[in-house]
């Protein structure tokens, strides 16, 4: 419990307005997003921070798979915002560990650059690179954002 308590306060650091749930997970979407049953209802989560690779994508359900092995029953998420379409943007955690982190640390997913300068998650990202962990044993990993970009004009 007091580890619990320690991540939801250094959580405040990264997170302007925040809102710590438990819940149950009912469903994996993909790499970086999953739908939360808590004590009100269904929240759709996206981890904040990391951008997997899309289902289509090269390492996609690699990336799926990999984070419904880590979110099998339950986690702990503290609430940061909410994005355009209205899904919670939280840190999410099992114990004390980051999940978000975990995944950007085995490469299955990137450092989401464009909302997060976090050092630890892009020393994480450099490490996982030069070690060739997950995406990155790939010869040119291309990152979501590009992959949704190129893709959404066919």
């Amino acid at each position: 419990m007091k580890k619990l308590l320690l991540v939801i306060l250094t959580s405040v650091v990264v997170c302007a307005t925040v809102v710590a749930q438990a819940g149950k997970i009912v469903k994996i979407i993909d790499g970086d997003t999953f739908d939360l049953q808590t004590e009100a209802s269904v929240i759709r989560v996206r981890i904040w921070g990391i951008d997997a690779p899309e289902k289509l994508q090269d390492y996609g359900l690699i990336s799926s798979k990999w984070l419904s092995l880590q979110l099998s029953d339950t986690c702990h998420i503290v609430v940061c915002s909410k994005d355009r379409y209205g899904r919670a943007i939280a840190r999410v955690y099992i114990g004390s560990r980051d999940i978000g982190l975990e995944s950007v640390k085995c490469g299955m997913a990137w450092v989401y650059t464009a909302y997060t300068k976090d050092r630890q998650y892009q020393a994480a990202m450099g490490k996982a690179r030069f070690l060739k962990a997950g995406l990155w044993s790939q010869q040119s990993p291309i990152a979501p954002w590009l992959f949704r970009k190129n893709n959404s004009k066919k």
